[in-house]
């Protein structure tokens, strides 16, 4: 097992169509969670045979603007270490996300492995990780209407928080036409 979740670009009408576009090792980084943060619900997974549902889906327009906003906030703030390397990581993100190809009705996120390895039950893991989701997408919302300065240290969630020290972690701003689970659209 690979330990990664994945995140991919979903329409479901008029015909069923998945796109792949990241792949984080060990833990779901804040741009998957942002991603899928626009009414984000439970369901069943493109991966993996569970009877429950494990993988979470989010409407992708909602997505798309709160992890933008959020992208763009960070280019604002100088004090972010490496600043020439997240600025070029950031620009590259943001470009690859504005491609119409990669803006679909949803984005869907595979998280299996990552809740396999936690030691709870994989549905408790998805189900606390939507939870995760919710926060952090209400974190993200406050933190850029207010246009912060101190954007990481006035978060609530930790995963906000840690990003401000180590941005190439937990932000996830690798993203890729071909991931190791390959969907051909």
């Amino acid at each position: 097992m690979a330990n990664r979740s994945y995140l991919y670009a979903l329409d479901l009408a008029p015909e069923r169509s998945i796109k792949d576009l990241s792949e984080n090792r060990s833990w779901i980084p804040i741009t998957h969670m942002l991603l899928v943060s626009d009414a984000p619900e439970l369901v069943e997974s493109e991966l993996w045979n569970n009877p429950d549902p494990i993988a979470i889906r989010g409407r992708g327009e909602g997505g798309y603007r709160r992890c933008v906003a959020l992208l763009e906030l960070l280019k604002a703030q100088p004090e972010l270490p490496d600043r020439a390397e997240l600025e070029r990581e950031l620009d590259a993100t943001l470009e690859f996300l504005a491609r119409p190809e990669n803006r679909r009705a949803y984005y869907h996120l595979e998280g299996g492995e990552i809740f396999d390895l936690g030691g709870e039950p994989i549905a408790e893991a998805a189900s606390q990780t939507l939870r995760t989701i919710g926060q952090v997408a209400a974190d993200v919302d406050a933190l850029v209407a207010a246009r912060s300065q101190a954007l990481f240290r006035e978060a609530s969630t930790w995963e906000l928080r840690e990003a401000e020290s180590d941005w190439r972690s937990m932000l996830g701003l690798y993203f890729s036409d071909v991931l190791y689970f390959h969907f051909k659209s």
